[in-house]
């Protein structure tokens, strides 16, 4: 059974744009290169906000916190269309590890 709770618990310290993002290795940086996003009801993959990429440094406690999550969930192959809702767009896979939705 999926915990929404602890779920929403562990993305908050990272913020809900760096939720979906790698496996526990190396997870002291998180690398935001994409996000999913929701527009009239429908999801799709884009660039995080403002098309910023980079490393997001967390704190070792929050890396724990998260590690010890993804062990417990692990990450799901998710298909949705690359930059936009529209059904015509190309469709890319990428591993979700979490999610507040």
């Amino acid at each position: 059974m999926h915990d929404l709770t602890r779920s929403t618990r562990e993305a908050s310290p990272t913020g809900s744009g760096t939720a979906f993002r790698k496996q526990p290795e190396g997870l002291r940086e998180l690398p935001p290169t994409r996000q999913v996003q929701l527009l009239s009801g429908r999801l799709y993959f884009a660039l995080p906000k403002g098309g910023k990429t980079g490393i997001v440094d967390m704190l070792r406690s929050v890396a724990t916190e998260l590690a010890a999550y993804f062990l417990d969930h692990p990450a799901v192959d998710v298909e949705l269309p690359w930059g936009g809702p529209e059904p015509d767009r190309e469709k890319q896979s990428f591993p979700l590890s979490l999610t507040t939705t």
